[in-house]
């Protein structure tokens, strides 16, 4: 490895860390049943925040429940892949 590539490898870690931490600060949030369900996730895919209307706490909204935190799980993860191709092209530009 030449002295060259080592700089390319440097600059390249730093970009890797600097969109690891601008990843983590990005939330997108997602709701479902008319914003009875909302879930937060960070551009890490982390989890942040879940909030559920208590009237969809009733054991006879179950159902409605499941589909509900099921929309809300794909529909952030969509969201989130959306968002982060964005930051990527934001910080590495071709």
């Amino acid at each position: 490895m030449n002295f060259g590539d080592f700089k390319e490898a440097l600059k390249a870690r730093a970009q890797l860390a600097k969109l690891q931490r601008e990843l983590k600060k990005i939330r997108v949030t997602a709701e479902a049943q008319g914003g009875k369900v909302k879930l937060t996730v960070d551009g890490t895919g982390e989890v942040k925040d879940l909030e559920i209307d208590d009237e969809l706490l009733d054991p006879k909204k179950k159902k409605v429940l499941k589909k509900a935190l099921i929309h809300v799980f794909n529909k952030a993860r969509e969201d989130l892949a959306r968002v982060t191709q964005d930051k990527l092209r934001d910080l590495m530009p071709l």
